[in-house]
């Protein structure tokens, strides 16, 4: 047992895979938890000399004001310069380290449910410039009032960071409710699942292409 968390203030419920760095420490995020009880956060493990591990809330998803960002609930990533990034209600973050912990930068806002809303998926980092990730809901189409879901791409150029939804999931036929974190492979093709939709309603495997 390396960590069991208590409720607020420390992390709580914690959802999604662990990520590493080069130092061995582990991090994640939480349903629950952080200054705010039920906002969500983003979690440190790290090892010790004695063979424990110390658990420490690098940053609470805030639940009213600013960003938005709140129950973030499947994992991170790490880039090449140490930045980690993530998804939550309002949209995807960035998290930079500094000498006096870490600052977030919304960098892609979920705005409203015509386009992608309801992340359940973590984001995939392809090279270190581009994000994929997919919603349950937004985007439109026909399989219900929230919308059939959406598969979008967030991209830093030149300097900028900006997204946008590359593909609505618009009925029953073509798949809806996409909820795995996407795969994207060397030709830039997009690979995921969604829940439900499909020939026998049960769900498919897809592929966008550029």
């Amino acid at each position: 047992m390396l960590h069991s968390f208590l409720e607020s203030p420390d992390a709580s419920v914690p959802w999604g895979p662990l990520t590493v760095d080069k130092a061995g420490n582990f991090y994640n995020t939480s349903l629950w938890g952080g200054s705010q009880e039920y906002a969500g956060s983003v979690f440190k493990l790290s090892p010790t000399s004695g063979g424990t591990w110390t658990e420490s809330v690098i940053y609470t998803l805030n639940q009213q004001t600013g960003v938005g960002i709140s129950n973030e609930i499947d994992g991170v990533v790490f880039d090449s310069a140490g930045n980690l990034y993530g998804v939550g209600g309002g949209g995807v973050f960035e998290l930079t380290p500094s000498s006096s912990g870490w600052t977030e930068t919304t960098i892609f806002p979920f705005t409203s449910t015509k386009g992608p809303y309801n992340p359940y998926a973590s984001v995939v980092l392809e090279r270190n410039s581009t994000l994929w990730g997919t919603t349950a809901w937004g985007g439109g189409g026909t399989c219900s009032t929230n919308g059939c879901g959406t598969l979008y791409r967030v991209q830093k150029i030149s300097g900028v960071w900006t997204g946008n939804a590359v593909f609505t999931f618009h009925n029953e036929a073509n798949g809806w409710f996409p909820t795995s974190t996407p795969i994207v492979d060397s030709s830039g093709n997009v690979y995921g699942t969604t829940l439900n939709g499909g020939a026998f309603g049960f769900g498919v495997v897809y592929e966008v292409t550029p």
